[in-house]
């Protein structure tokens, strides 16, 4: 039995999305993204939904932040 074929491997990802506007076009407005490191075969997918009919960055909803 070769041990290294049977090894289970933990795998992190943090990951960081930015969205810098959004489409036009409605249909646009989910992606599936897939993330996986190399060497290894399995992936993460993930679908990203973006809320662009949110009202939260209309000036009168943003919070300013006071410096410390």
């Amino acid at each position: 039995m070769n041990t290294a074929q049977n090894a289970c491997v933990k795998v992190t990802f943090e990951v960081r999305l930015e969205v810098k506007s959004c489409p036009t076009d409605p249909e646009q407005w989910s992606n599936t993204i897939q993330i996986h490191p190399v060497g290894i075969e399995e992936m993460l997918t993930a679908t990203v939904f973006l809320d662009c009919d949110c009202p939260c960055e209309l000036p009168e909803n943003t919070v300013r932040m006071q410096p410390f």
